[in-house]
């Protein structure tokens, strides 16, 4: 029973709203575009891991958790990949879409590529801090924990898992994803005793989705972007320009003549992820070249969206999920 759906990363829509939104000589841009592709392998291979899940011989009485943020304190968090929670035990699967030659020691990953060698933390280690972490914060919730385990997934198949006779955790700990069925049956044989009810899994499952947070990093800031170095107005996704227009009662492209009527929420779908969580119809014209008072309050209104204030201190709340899922 999926508790939680895995939704795009926020990092990678804020990614991509601003590479829509600086210019192609921006300084930041080649960093920004590599670390969108580093992301979007990374939710790959999740996806992939994601797959193999979904076709474990899991029960209605198994409770799954995609890509989970949960705190350490009220300055720390930890995320989780997977969580498997049944009546038995608890299962962390940790998925890594790696590709070259990794080499794991106590201390970090090594990936050799052609001409290149990287060091990563160690992921083995990642997935001792989530169960140490979580228990923690059942315990904290007056929740017992049981057994539990926790594997690391290594998604890409053109990868190589280098032995190392010396670590033997990296056998037992790191695996592939087709041997997620046999560890799945091998846990069910071994962790036996049951500790958590149906309403005990359905407390925790509830307590769980209060506390994660998702994670929004201000990455304008992170990599010295200034708000007013964003183009504003409302981009074509055929054309890569801003060039939509509200003409007769459409949203047209001035240069593909493509009729777009969802372009004005990607528009705010782009303010929410750069800007803040709410708008005005002043901001909102400002930032979409939307001249007329009255068109902005008319597609704002349309979307239902909630508001406080009235007439010039109007502001409406931008929901991420909310726009998401007009989209």
């Amino acid at each position: 029973m999926i508790q939680k759906e895995r939704a795009i990363p926020i990092k990678i829509l804020i990614l991509e709203a601003i590479l829509r939104r600086i210019s192609e000589t921006h300084p930041a841009r080649a960093q920004l575009a590599e670390e969108l592709g580093k992301r979007y392998a990374g939710y790959r291979g999740e996806q992939i891991l994601d797959y193999y899940t979904k076709h474990l011989p899991l029960q209605k009485h198994h409770f799954i958790f995609h890509d989970l943020r949960l705190p350490i304190s009220n300055q720390a968090w930890f995320q989780m990949d997977t969580l498997v929670l049944s009546p038995c035990y608890i299962l962390i699967l940790e998925g890594k879409h790696m590709a070259g030659k990794l080499h794991l020691e106590p201390q970090q990953l090594i990936r050799e590529l052609p001409n290149v060698e990287e060091s990563f933390p160690n992921p083995i280690i990642q997935i001792k801090n989530q169960q140490y972490f979580l228990k923690v914060l059942l315990e904290k919730h007056s929740f017992a924990f049981p057994s539990s385990d926790a594997f690391v997934v290594i998604t890409n198949p053109k990868s190589i898992i280098l032995p190392n006779p010396d670590y033997e955790e990296v056998a037992d700990k790191v695996i592939r994803p087709q041997m997620l069925r046999f560890c799945f049956e091998q846990m069910e044989k071994k962790y036996n005793k049951v500790i958590w009810s149906d309403n005990d899994l359905s407390e925790i499952s509830q307590r769980l989705l209060q506390l994660h947070k998702p994670d929004e990093p201000d990455l304008l800031n992170q990599y010295g972007i200034r708000k007013d170095e964003l183009i504003q107005g409302i981009y074509c996704e055929d054309c890569k320009q801003f060039s939509i227009k509200r003409i007769n009662r459409n949203w047209r492209c001035q240069m593909c003549h493509r009729k777009d009527e969802k372009a004005f929420i990607r528009t705010l779908l782009d303010y929410r992820l750069l800007r803040g969580d709410t708008i005005s119809n002043r901001e909102f014209r400002a930032f979409s070249h939307v001249s007329s008072i009255h068109i902005a309050s008319k597609m704002l209104t349309s979307l239902n969206l909630p508001a406080r204030g009235e007439r010039k201190n109007r502001h409406y709340e931008l929901s991420l999920d909310n726009l998401l899922s007009l989209l």
